[in-house]
């Protein structure tokens, strides 16, 4: 674990400058581990496992008086990486379904934290002849949602069974598909006499959002 900071104010602190650097490891991470259903239960929590958050921060900032009119501005942006180092004694992944048909959450070591799968839509079965020849369900019909086959039969054989073999990687509970988290924020605060004005600006670019109901 390490944070490095570096701080430097240039003519007379109007305008300024801040560096942080850290790596941290979070141990004994209480997740839902899926257990046998002989049980009566399809998982159970524990803590197991290590994950390790990497990332940087930068802002630059300036700072003014203009006979009593006073106005700071500063630019923030940030990254961050996390990665699953340790899951247990054997590593299992941990597949747990996310609340959408065929849609499914996996923490597995070497990736973020609670990826999550899906059958990625490919247009329709527009006739009897091009559902035969493509990989479909069993109850499958013309009119059906077509889904990419990224896995050969896989994609098929995986979700049905209950796993996220063969389904495409589309984002991750807590970053988006490159496994990684950035976020840009910019502050104006204006001061005059009584009367002060501030405005923030934030935003989080290339994010995914699974939408359940």
């Amino acid at each position: 674990m390490y944070n490095v900071g570096l701080d430097v104010g240039l003519f007379k602190d109007r305008l300024t400058f801040e560096l942080d650097l850290y790596q941290s490891n979070t141990y004994d991470l209480l997740l839902d581990v899926p257990i046998p259903q002989i049980t009566g239960f399809s998982d159970m929590r524990k803590n197991i496992g290590e994950v390790r958050n990497r990332g940087v921060e930068f802002t630059v900032g300036t700072h003014n008086n203009w006979n009593g009119f006073k106005w700071d501005a500063s630019f923030n942006i940030s990254a961050n990486r996390n990665k699953v180092l340790k899951l247990g004694p054997e590593d299992a992944p941990i597949i747990t379904s996310a609340g959408v048909s065929h849609a499914y959450f996996k923490t597995e070591v070497g990736q973020p934290i609670g990826n999550y799968f899906l059958l990625i839509q490919d247009g329709v079965f527009k006739s009897q002849e091009e559902l035969d020849a493509y990989p479909h369900f069993s109850n499958a019909k013309v009119g059906d949602f077509k889904f990419v086959d990224a896995d050969a039969d896989a994609l098929f054989l995986g979700v049905a069974a209950g796993g996220a073999a063969g389904a495409v990687l589309a984002g991750s509970q807590r970053q988006n598909q490159n496994q990684r988290h950035n976020q840009g924020q910019n502050f104006l605060h204006l001061h005059f006499k009584r009367t002060s004005i501030c405005f923030i600006v934030a935003g989080v670019p290339h994010v995914y959002t699974l939408l359940a109901s």
